[in-house]
């Protein structure tokens, strides 16, 4: 199975508009800073009548799948500070803390960022059509969500098991609880796409 980062690494990039940036020179800061520079731009551009309705409607379209691209972008390196441990360097007990006091965020909205960036980080074909803009936010929190319910309902089998038998290798010489792990991340991820359609 492709590791979550190394999914996102293969997600198509456009070639850049006629007459714009090219960012394939720019390191991560560089970028952002043009993300930034270019929505901050959009903000100044007057949309009374001088903008055809086909036009609003299609910047629509096109900002909806920027935001979601971000949210990508932004949870999977919420995963990285996570698994990384990062926030300790910034003083904080966990990374939910860190969202909560570095991006202005409550500590339940913290917790669920952090919690969903988690799962993707475990769902690289999920993490992969959400950063191409291919599912909402809500679809990807859906699937986070159906992730977590199939591997608590996994661990509880697995305990079960290991409390009638404390020998928790299958018939055939394999790990149970990994069997029953690799079974809920591919139940979730099929939850995923069910719900994208």
């Amino acid at each position: 199975m492709m590791s979550y980062m190394s999914s996102m690494l293969l997600v198509e990039r456009s070639a850049p508009p006629e007459g714009g940036v090219d960012p394939a020179g720019l390191g991560g800061e560089g970028l952002l800073a043009v993300a930034e520079q270019a929505l901050g731009r959009l903000g100044q551009e007057l949309l009374g009548g001088a903008l055809a309705d086909g036009a609003l409607t299609d910047s629509v379209v096109a900002l909806q799948r920027v935001e979601t691209m971000a949210l990508a972008e932004k949870l999977r390196r919420i995963a990285e500070v996570d698994a990384r441990q990062a926030y300790v360097a910034e003083g904080a007990r966990t990374t939910a803390d860190l969202l909560a006091s570095r991006c202005g965020l409550t500590r339940a909205e913290g917790c669920a960022q952090a919690d969903v960036a988690r799962a993707l980080a475990r769902m690289p074909d999920t993490a992969a059509r959400l950063a191409r803009g291919e599912l909402s936010a809500g679809q990807a929190l859906v699937a986070a969500r159906a992730l977590g319910e199939v591997e608590a309902a996994a661990r509880r089998a697995a305990e079960r098991a290991a409390g009638a038998d404390d020998d928790t290798d299958d018939d055939d010489g394999t790990d149970a609880d990994a069997d029953a792990r690799d079974d809920a991340d591919g139940d979730a991820e099929d939850a995923a796409a069910a719900e994208a359609e």
